[in-house]
């Protein structure tokens, strides 16, 4: 429990009454000439601010505007704002921003409810149709000094100041209340907190309450509002542009802008020095984003960044935190600001101890005055309150979810209803659903949920059930007229019927994750003038990201394989043409990419390589210390995840796990799905094991440096399992994350404790020059770039290169080069991306198995992760195994006899075909796994052993020996072992 104290017990004291007009007019009578708004080229004084805005609440009351009485604002940008709401405070009357686009039936609903007469419209604009009803009224700029003086309030501080729209559960748009005294605590605070003065530019559109501190604190403090002069659509050089020409110290960003920010920073698109003037930066409005953050953090130190966390219902925001070098993992959301609380209770208002995850009530000062003639949504949000150290009659119950740590801070962690914000905007789900079945009556059921996109942002979609798939264009055209575009989904996705749980109820999870994982996302189309614009917006439909550019790498957005294959199968049919999917693979951006397809320039430079470099390392020495903690990358990949489950149920040790991901959050909860996938029926036992966020593609693995130092004092031993693998991508693709981020773990086990390094690599990485004497490393390395099979090969021999010098440097290190790796024995859990899987699956579906595909080694990946555990940890055991380990199975079968021992337990057939005919025959095929094979094989028709060479399976004694494997037997299996992984196989083939 926390909140910080009113003054008094009962109510307000005399300065908590102060009402926002008033600190308008202190800061009015202490510097007049100050400039007060600046919009374009106009600079307005606090005195001639105030004049305009005495002359239009004097046209307001000859109008008949009453006190009290609901004042609709259409307005939306330059100095006519500020005017606006200076105007409405000077007589009372409770304004009402609206947007004057909004379809016809919301607007009806705004009036009804609102009832109200009167309406601001910008100059000049002719009034909608729904409107007529009202009086429409432009604001008036010509005045003089021979207007009326300031006029003072008319209000008191439980007065109503504002309304705000917001999505309602029923459809219908609710409009929240709140007082004068609640936004004049807000104003008071971050006088105290961040001082008076400062330079605010305007960021988030007036439809929103984060708007009015931008809009109105400046003017309480003696500061300065930045307003746009004509609000368009969110452009990053404009605001930037803003903040460089007025010096702006203070603004404020919804996370998913903010993204677009950094990503500008990062890849040089906005210069820092532009920021140079900025102090603070507030984010709210939805979950913030850490590695933006603290990314933003590094490029700008001198900028503070605060976290704030609020409601529409309460006063904008109550609760702040200054994100700090310790904030690694998720950022908290902060305490709460002075005079205002908040309880966490259970389902009965009953409050929870700190660290349980309930409810989050807020109570103080900030709490509004409820919903706009809503007195039933009122009486259901604003309830009594029960708590005796909260002053105030009613609490607001959020729906949000949180958990006091033990740091005294709050930390979100998601809401209970069907509530969501996107972008800053929040909307009921329920509402979405209302509408859609409202427009298309032929549709049965429908869903709205919240996708990861691109980069992980939170994005619309909807998923519905009709007879047949509606056209993406009638679907936006029609919920158009019904719905905000801010309310209006993304993506759509047609399914026969909706995922339900267990208990009957629709599963919100299964159908985000159908939308993930369908490749059926739709996005409107928009227009493309030439070949390129039209290229560029197949790489977008892919990415399902309109923020992809003529530049951007397709694989650094996230792009793998199959989305490959997706690009394939879109940029044929758009141009009638066949795109090798190496050719993308050279040429990753739609610029390169168009100058290959279209200018014939597929000589195009790739993407340079970084030279490989090694470190110089510090006399190796051998700690003394007991080993309590590993740290393990590649935890959610296929061995990884049986490594991780070995360590967290056999050993009593730590596990710091290396987690890719936008958030903390979002990273951990892959981690307990795959984890949930591979071990059905368990649950992933958290007592031992911490997750931080971080990158094996920068530097420092992506932590920032208080965090690289923490771990580098803290782990004992490092697992390195993690890897890009992707055998159709050139080398420069895969570089950063397979040999910079090995650079980078070395240097990590050289620091503070030695530590020693199990390096999980691939035969793919072997090169036949290996361990021949009188090769130098320069000849090494061209032999094994010209011959290797792959790119992932060759950048895995480049790390292993990384590892035998760190080696040669007293450095204590192993290299496991695995062979190919099959589903696990015990839960039959499979890498489902993998080529084994992929081939053996198609194989299967076709009732054929092309000759001379080779051998497939039995080594199932919780045996192979069982027998790596045997050497963690144990440092004589460590000793004994030889500085580079071939690990193979001990078990050899043909890649025919796999899939006719599948195909038997399946009551299946296959026929073995030739290799050329079974290329030709899935080339045809049109689905995509199809054809990422078929451009596998096809790469190279002279290589037709893909798996393990029949003469190499003689030679594999020696490295057995290498292995111990005498000593650990557990590597033995057959065929018959893989029933699980036949079983699950069988579901798949459905």
């Amino acid at each position: 429990m926390f909140g910080a104290p009113l003054s008094t017990a009962f109510g307000f004291d005399v300065e908590l009454s102060c009402d926002v007009l008033e600190m308008v007019l202190q800061s009015h009578s202490t510097t007049p000439d100050h400039i007060a708004v600046v919009s374009g080229t106009e600079r307005v004084s606090y005195r001639h601010l105030m004049l305009m805005a005495s002359h239009n609440a004097a046209s307001l009351e000859e109008a008949g505007l009453k006190a009290g009485e609901c004042l609709l604002c259409g307005v939306d940008a330059g100095v006519e704002l500020s005017v606006v709401w200076l105007s409405a405070m000077m007589v009372g009357a409770v304004l009402i921003p609206i947007d004057l686009s909004w379809p016809a039936n919301r607007m009806a609903a705004v009036l009804a409810s609102t009832r109200a007469r009167f309406v601001y419209v910008p100059r000049g604009e002719a009034p909608r149709p729904e409107l007529c009803g009202l009086t429409c009224l432009e604001v008036s700029t010509d005045c003089d000094d021979a207007t009326l003086p300031p006029r003072t309030s008319r209000s008191s501080a439980n007065t109503n100041l504002y309304g705000f729209f917001t999505s309602g559960t029923t459809g219908t748009p609710k409009c929240a209340l709140n007082h004068h005294a609640g936004v004049a605590n807000r104003f008071r605070y971050m006088s105290r907190y961040f001082g008076d003065g400062h330079v605010v530019y305007q960021n988030s559109a007036p439809l929103f309450d984060s708007s009015i501190w931008q809009l109105l604190w400046p003017l309480t403090s003696g500061g300065t509002t930045i307003i746009p002069y004509r609000r368009e659509l969110w452009d990053l050089d404009c605001v930037v542009e803003h903040i460089r020409r007025h010096q702006v110290t203070m603004t404020d960003f919804v996370p998913s802008l903010f993204k677009v920010l950094v990503r500008a920073l990062e890849q040089g698109a906005i210069c820092p020095s532009h920021l140079q003037s900025l102090q603070y930066v507030l984010i709210g409005g939805e979950a913030i984003d850490p590695v933006s953050v603290h990314s933003f953090r590094r490029i700008l130190p001198g900028v503070h960044i605060i976290n704030t966390y609020g409601h529409t219902e309460a006063s904008i925001g109550m609760v702040f935190h200054q994100v700090r070098d310790t904030d690694a993992g998720a950022i908290p959301l902060g305490r709460p600001i002075d005079n205002t609380y908040v309880r966490i209770v259970g389902p009965q208002l009953e409050v929870l101890p700190d660290g349980i995850v309930g409810e989050v009530v807020v109570g103080g000062i900030c709490v509004g005055n409820g919903y706009l003639n809503e007195p039933e949504l009122t009486e259901k949000s604003f309830v009594p309150n029960l708590f005796p150290d909260v002053p105030g009659a009613f609490v607001y119950r959020t729906g949000d979810r949180a958990r006091v740590r033990e740091d005294g801070l709050l930390e979100f962690h998601g809401r209970h209803d069907h509530q969501v914000k996107v972008r800053g905007v929040r909307i009921e789900l329920d509402e979405v659903n209302a509408r859609f079945r409202e427009a298309f009556v032929q549709v049965r059921d429908a869903a709205a949920v919240v996708v990861n996109a691109a980069q992980g942002d939170a994005t619309l979609a909807l998923a519905y059930t009709a007879e047949r798939a509606i056209d993406v264009c009638e679907l936006r055209k029609e919920l158009g007229r019904l719905m905000p575009l801010t309310h209006i989904p993304q993506y759509f996705l047609h399914l026969q019927t909706l995922p339900v749980s267990p208990n009957g109820k629709l599963d919100y999870t299964a159908i985000a994750a159908a939308f993930i994982g369908s490749w059926q996302f739709f996005q409107a189309p928009t227009p493309a003038v030439s070949t390129q614009d039209q290229l560029l917006e197949c790489f977008r439909q892919v990415l399902l990201s309109d923020g992809f550019c003529q530049d951007s790498n397709f694989f650094e957005w996230g792009g793998d394989s199959l989305a490959a294959v997706s690009l394939k199968v879109l940029i044929g049919a758009r141009f009638n043409r066949t795109l090798a999917l190496q050719t993308l693979y050279r040429h990753p951006t739609p610029l390169s990419l168009g100058a290959a397809l279209f200018d014939g320039n597929a000589g195009t430079k790739a993407v340079e390589m970084a030279p490989l470099y090694s470190h110089t390392l510090r006399p190796w020495g051998q700690s003394q210390r007991r080993i309590q903690e590993i740290l393990l990358t590649g935890a959610t990949g296929f061995v990884g995840i049986h490594i991780l489950e070995r360590l967290l149920t056999s050993t009593a040790l730590r596990v710091t796990v290396l987690l890719r991901g936008d958030t903390i959050e979002s990273a951990q909860a892959r981690l307990m799905s795959i984890y949930a996938n591979a071990f059905t029926g368990r649950v992933l036992d958290t007592t031992r094991l911490k997750a931080v966020l971080g990158d094996l593609r920068s530097p420092c693995i992506g932590l920032d440096p208080q965090e690289w130092i923490q771990l580098t004092e803290s782990v004992d031993e490092v697992i390195h399992s993690a890897a890009e693998v992707n055998f159709l991508s050139e080398p420069s693709h895969l570089y950063a994350a397979n040999v910079q981020g090995t650079a980078e773990l070395i240097r990590f086990c050289n620091e503070s404790t030695f530590k020693r390094l199990h390096h999980v690599s691939s035969l793919a990485a072997r090169c036949s020059l290996d361990g021949q004497v009188g090769v130098t490393g320069a000849e090494l390395d061209e032999h094994a770039r010209s011959n290797a099979i792959n790119g992932y090969g060759y950048t895995k021999y480049l790390a292993d290169r990384l590892i035998l010098d760190a080696q040669a440097q007293g450095m204590r290190a192993k290299i496991y080069r695995i062979d190919d790796v099959l589903p696990s024995v015990s839960m039959g859990y499979s890498h489902k991306k993998s080529l084994v899987h992929l081939l053996l699956k198609l194989c299967l579906r076709l009732g054929q198995v092309p000759a001379g595909y080779g051998y497939i080694g039995l080594l199932p990946a919780d045996r192979l992760a069982n027998w790596i555990c045997h050497f963690v940890a144990a440092p004589e055991a460590f000793d004994l195994l030889a500085q580079q380990v071939d690990v193979t199975a001990i078990e050899f079968v043909t890649f025919e006899a796999l899939v006719a021992h599948c195909a038997n337990r399946l009551g299946m057939s296959v026929s073995v075909v030739d290799h050329r005919d079974f290329v030709a025959q899935i080339s045809e095929r049109a689905d995509c796994e199809s054809m990422l094979i078929a451009g596998i094989l096809a790469a190279d028709t002279s290589k037709r052993v893909l798996f393990t060479d029949p003469s190499d399976v003689n030679l594999r004694e020696s490295s057995r020996q290498r292995m111990g494997l005498t000593q650990y037997q557990e590597l033995m299996v057959t065929l018959s072992e893989f029933e699980p992984f036949v079983e699950r196989l069988a579901g798949e083939l459905v």
